[in-house]
């Protein structure tokens, strides 16, 4: 069969020398890229060529089907919608996830895109406090007095859920709060890990704890792959060099943000915002999917909104969310309630105010205005 594959992307070139190392019927023939530059060479036996070239080539049957390879969801989107805008069939539209990437048989068959079974980010946090108190924290860090940490039983518990109905995910961001506050960090890694061994796993920290790591922690971070994320804030100053080193040293695979001197108000705790519009124009509902206590959430705020409800008393809001636990779980209705509007996006504010970064006293009487517009 001969295919055509979307994009001159690393996921890609993987894809295409999975496909070289085994005897599959896909043959990978094309690579269709929109940087004209690569239009007319090759990638090893493939020839990079436009959309338009492809588009012909498949109308003249010398391209039977086009294959989409595991990207960002957005990426995916617009790959899809370029095919279908041409006329393409979605029987004529494959889609090759992580494991397709990394692990390829012979016998094995690619899904088409509109039944693929991989589901792009999905974020945890391993707490909900913090060692940095941040005005406007958008996670309502500073406002946690006592957090009880998740429990690891009902994690592996819910990824197992997960398994059963897409067999990978993209992205998985462990994140908090500060993560590393977590003494139980190492199991929810090694239980990410083992469940979805392909996954992307993200830990999200702000570094100040990074060089206090255990060695057991660090072994597992090497040996899991899992990608440190250092947010660099101001009081990192001092020490952003160790922690760089400490990283280099240890072998773990890790970036470290801009400096952060600015904040933005994410929120209008009035609840005065239009719902409908805010879901319209966010970017979370796709990029933040949250998991908590057996629920996924199309982000986090509402993982996390009772946080600030219970200091300033608040209503408490309805939101959709999936049990992970209910009968009738499938792809279709995960995709489909996590793109509804949930009436807790009134308190959102979809491009928010700019702020300079500050800390708020941990001594002081919280106010609503350290949190909202």
């Amino acid at each position: 069969m001969k295919i055509a594959i979307l994009s001159c992307s690393e996921p890609a070139k993987q894809f295409y020398q999975m496909l070289r190392k085994t005897s599959s019927p896909y043959e990978a023939l094309y690579i269709v890229e929109e940087v004209s530059e690569l239009w007319g060479t090759f990638y090893e036996r493939a020839e990079i060529i436009s959309v338009g070239k492809a588009v012909c080539l498949y109308q003249r049957n010398l391209i039977e089907k086009f294959v989409i390879v595991s990207m960002e969801e957005r990426f995916n989107r617009i790959m899809y919608k370029i095919l279908t805008m041409h006329k393409i069939p979605d029987n004529d539209i494959l889609y090759a996830d992580q494991e397709d990437i990394h692990e390829f048989k012979n016998e094995s068959i690619l899904f088409k895109y509109t039944e693929r079974q991989e589901f792009d980010t999905i974020e945890f946090h391993v707490t909900d406090k913090c060692n940095l108190n941040c005005k406007h924290c958008s996670m309502f860090s500073g406002l946690v007095k006592e957090s009880m940490l998740p429990d690891i039983r009902q994690y592996e518990n819910d990824l197992k859920q997960i398994h059963s109905v897409f067999r990978s995910i993209k992205r998985f961001k462990l994140l908090g709060g500060e993560p590393l506050l977590n003494p139980e960090l190492r199991q929810f890694i090694e239980v990410t890990r083992n469940i979805f061994p392909y996954t992307h796993i993200l830990l999200i920290t702000n570094g100040l704890l990074i060089t206090s790591m255990n060695n057991e922690l660090i072994d597992c971070i090497v040996k899991k792959n899992v990608e440190i994320v250092v947010s660099y804030y101001m009081p990192l100053n001092p020490v952003i060099d160790d922690i760089h080193r400490f990283l280099n040293s240890h072998h773990i695979r890790h970036r470290i943000t801009p400096i952060i001197t600015q904040f933005y108000k994410m929120y209008d705790l009035s609840g005065g915002q239009n719902a409908d519009e805010n879901f319209v124009a966010c970017g979370c509902k796709e990029g933040c999917t949250t998991l908590r206590d057996g629920k996924l959430m199309s982000c986090f705020v509402p993982s996390i909104f009772h946080i600030v409800a219970s200091a300033f008393h608040l209503a408490a809001e309805n939101y959709n969310y999936i049990d992970l636990y209910q009968q009738d779980l499938s792809q279709t209705l995960i995709r489909e309630t996590l793109m509804k509007k949930m009436d807790i996006c009134k308190y959102c504010l979809v491009r928010g105010v700019a702020t300079d970064w500050a800390q708020i006293d941990k001594n002081s009487i919280p106010q609503m205005q350290d949190w909202s517009i």
